[in-house]
């Protein structure tokens, strides 16, 4: 016959394990979720960089959203040597994650070079790998005339006048 001690250490064990299982489940489905948004990036990344026009539109949902992929084929066809870098940003509030893109490129139009810089935020939802819906949260897009950057001064006067 088991003694009342032993069935109590082994009660103590099952409980023990038991608070251990359910405190690092919640962090497994956020480290696979966040491995799951890694991996979307990266898929993207890659499609954009390769130029693979049939990778990206199976990492996008297009429900009749067509018009992507003409404008992504516009614009390499514009900057064919444009590098896209694309990482997991903060999780916004709704719950959505943020893709940050960060786009560079050069073409030379008429004996000029024409360099693009841009960081775009998007709020992305996915499921089961595919972009389901996305938006365009900021955007940044300098497009100049030769790699030397404009120079700008700005005079902000220290003491400003306001009247009734």
């Amino acid at each position: 016959m088991i003694s009342l001690r032993a069935k109590l250490q082994y009660l103590l064990r099952v409980a023990l394990a038991s608070i251990l299982l359910l405190t690092l489940a919640p962090q497994r489905l956020v480290n696979a979720k966040g491995l799951e948004e890694r991996s979307l990036s990266r898929s993207l990344e890659y499609a954009l960089n390769k130029k693979e026009i049939d990778h990206l539109k199976n990492l996008l949902s297009l429900t009749g959203d067509e018009n992507l992929i003409k404008r992504y084929k516009n614009f390499i066809k514009t900057f064919p040597n444009a590098r896209w870098n694309v990482s997991v940003g903060e999780t916004l509030k709704d719950g959505r994650i943020c893709l940050k893109l960060q786009i560079t490129g050069k073409k030379i139009l008429k004996n000029e070079q024409y360099v693009l810089r841009s960081n775009q935020k998007l709020g992305v939802n996915f499921a089961e790998g595919k972009v389901i819906n996305q938006e365009l949260i900021s955007e940044e897009t300098i497009i100049q005339i030769g790699s030397n950057p404009l120079s700008i001064s700005l005079n902000i006067p220290e003491v400003v006048l306001t009247g009734s």
